[in-house]
């Protein structure tokens, strides 16, 4: 992973570099936690195929309001991708953009089940959204209103969005889960069937069990159609929206 990072003051202190992995806040406060800081993120489900954030744990600058009980479990998290800053020595050229992300999650508790739905939406030319983050509504209410109503189709908000489902099961023995993430679902395919538009959408499923104090078995497995994790450049919709912690400029 070291040439991800810079060196810290090579000339003095040679191939060694900082990175961050958590540096901040927690409040706990009942049964809701605040969350602000340079974080690890994880997703809602435990697994190494997790399909709204990755289960590699990359920390970024994260704001998070979660909200659980014995009943029911609600997330918003907030994520900086990237933002605008210049090249040194060069300060015409932009070396990367501003983007952001929104999740949120809404889950029912049931026994050892839990039963949730999943969305995230992806924003850039802004570094934060407030509207996404504190509105308590899915995404998808929030930008039909902003776009169809609130601006009157005067101004444009052009955001990736994606949905998807999840289910877990849990005791002292097993874990078991499933998830799934829906970008785009082509109904053409019953409606119109000559139009192009593809899927994207992916899956994941899987669990562990403990054989006994020292064993344990895991078995997963996940998958995705071609384009789900990138926009569609043929609508017009720049590659820097793909559902990446990385840019991609066009």
């Amino acid at each position: 992973m070291m040439e991800n990072f810079r060196f810290f003051y090579e000339e003095f202190y040679g191939d060694y570099y900082i990175k961050f992995k958590n540096s901040g806040i927690n409040l706990n406060l009942n049964n809701v936690k605040i969350s602000f800081g340079n974080l690890e993120n994880y997703d809602i489900v435990d697994s190494p195929y997790s399909l709204f954030i990755s289960s590699l744990g990359h920390s970024k600058p994260t704001v998070s309001f979660k909200f659980e009980d014995n009943n029911f479990k609600y997330e918003s998290r907030y994520i900086l991708i990237s933002y605008d800053d210049f090249v040194p020595l060069n300060l015409s050229t932009k070396s990367s953009i501003d983007k952001g992300l929104n999740l949120k999650y809404y889950a029912i508790k049931y026994g050892n089940f839990t039963f949730g739905y999943e969305e995230a939406s992806v924003y850039v030319n802004r570094l934060f959204d407030f509207e996404y983050f504190s509105n308590p509504l899915p995404n998808f209410f929030v930008q039909y209103y902003r776009e169809n109503v609130l601006y009157n189709g005067i101004r444009s908000f052009n955001d990736n969005s994606l949905i998807g489902f999840f289910a877990t099961y849990e005791d002292l023995k097993k874990y078991l889960y499933a998830q799934i993430l829906i970008d785009d679902f082509n109904a053409n395919r019953f409606f119109n069937p000559d139009n192009p538009t593809v899927d994207k959408i992916a899956w994941s499923f899987g669990g562990t069990y403990n054989l006994n104090n020292y064993l344990k078995a895991k078995i997963f497995s996940a998958g995705a159609t071609k384009y789900t994790f990138q926009p569609s450049a043929d609508s017009g919709n720049p590659l820097y929206y793909g559902y990446t912690y990385f840019i991609v400029k066009n």
